[in-house]
């Protein structure tokens, strides 16, 4: 009997031990959000978004605010009629910064800058949650047409919450309005917000910025050595941004390879990240619809000009990049001297175009699509 009791006594010290054991283990690291599926990382766009409208919401009706964000627009700092909330944030008022404002409101569910930092070091890049305004000239234009359009700036402007997500064609996709309602929260208004209502009326979207980055842009990029492959100038002719994301950033990313035994040598991202290449240009609504003929004079950095004469191909995929969560497509080059080559991009729909272009033909090409041209030099 008594060896039977050290036997159990022994078998529950072992199941203690290793009760106490796995308690001190240590818990498991969250998931990365983007290594999650892509439903989880839309609804964590939504939710923070979310948060971020009523912030700035809670001070809409503050005249002093409101000049303060329409001021900040008008600097236009990448080209868009927008603003960084980040950058709003850190403004200083009449007494203390727009951040500290909305700390201090009631009803915020955390300090400001907590939700933008849970942007940072997303798939190794830092993100920026803004405010754009679809059709500012419009809304300038009314804000100061009178004294009555003036005061109307008490006027609650109606928000969008924008993942990016958008039907990819020349449709005018409709968004549901997003109000503060008297008890401070943001709740889904009965206004479905398209286009035409956007031009009529002041629309707040907040969305992710597509344009800022911890990589420095490089745009118009020719070296000061002179590349010997220059895209002269381009036109855009149809709209692949809907009126909620603004302008149209077409951006590149190239592959150059020998002629002859299809050698892969190098991938050229231009300055961007692995699924953004480089911007060549960024069309505005208005200079799409007017199908302007523009300048773009985007190098492709001398890649060719130190080379052996056998590293003779560019393969270059020209597409409208839009910025995470949306998903990641594929180039493929079928044709490709020694077999397939492809490689992935970041855009909710299809790629303007798709070359392989031998360096002997690039001064005279020329490319001309439903959507998009563009000329060598």
């Amino acid at each position: 009997m008594k060896n039977k009791w050290l036997q159990i006594s022994a078998i529950a010290i072992f199941f203690s031990f290793n009760a106490c054991e796995e308690s001190f283990k240590p818990l498991k690291e969250p998931i990365p959000i983007e290594l999650q599926s892509y439903e989880n990382q839309k609804e964590f766009v939504h939710d923070n978004l979310k948060i971020l409208g009523k912030s700035v919401l809670s001070l809409a009706n503050d005249t002093e605010f409101r000049e303060i964000v329409y001021q900040q627009i008008e600097k236009r700092v990448d080209g868009d009629d927008n603003v960084l909330i980040e950058t709003l944030s850190k403004i200083q008022t009449s007494t203390q910064t727009i951040g500290a404002r909305i700390n201090n409101l009631a009803n915020i569910e955390e300090n400001i800058e907590t939700t933008l930092n849970k942007f940072r070091g997303i798939e190794g890049a830092d993100l920026y949650p803004q405010i754009y305004i679809p059709f500012y000239d419009k809304v300038k234009e009314r804000r100061e047409s009178s004294p009555l359009a003036k005061a109307a700036l008490v006027a609650q402007p109606v928000v969008v919450l924008f993942d990016g997500e958008e039907p990819g064609d020349d449709s005018s996709p409709v968004y549901t309005g997003f109000q503060l309602n008297d008890s401070g929260e943001l709740t889904e208004s009965d206004l479905e917000i398209d286009e035409e209502y956007a031009e009529k009326n002041e629309v707040w979207v907040i969305s992710l910025n597509e344009r800022i980055s911890d990589i420095d842009e490089v745009e118009n990029s020719v070296v000061a050595a002179g590349p010997s492959a220059v895209i002269d100038k381009m036109r855009c002719k149809c709209h692949k941004e809907s009126w909620i994301a603004g302008a149209s950033e077409v951006n590149i990313i190239t592959i150059f390879s020998g002629n002859t035994t299809g050698a892969y040598l190098s991938n050229e991202l231009y300055g961007g990240g692995p699924y953004e290449g480089g911007r060549i240009h960024k069309f505005t609504r208005s200079s799409v619809k007017d199908k302007a003929l523009r300048t773009v004079n985007f190098g492709l950095n001398g890649y060719w000009d130190g080379r052996p004469a056998s590293a003779t191909y560019s393969h270059s995929v020209i597409f409208e990049y839009d910025i995470w969560p949306t998903g990641k497509r594929i180039a493929e080059w079928k044709n490709f001297p020694g077999g397939f080559l492809n490689v992935e991009y970041r855009s909710s729909d299809g790629y303007y175009t798709l070359n392989s272009i031998p360096k002997t033909s690039f001064s005279t090409y020329t490319m001309s699509s439903s959507c998009i041209e563009w000329s060598g030099r």
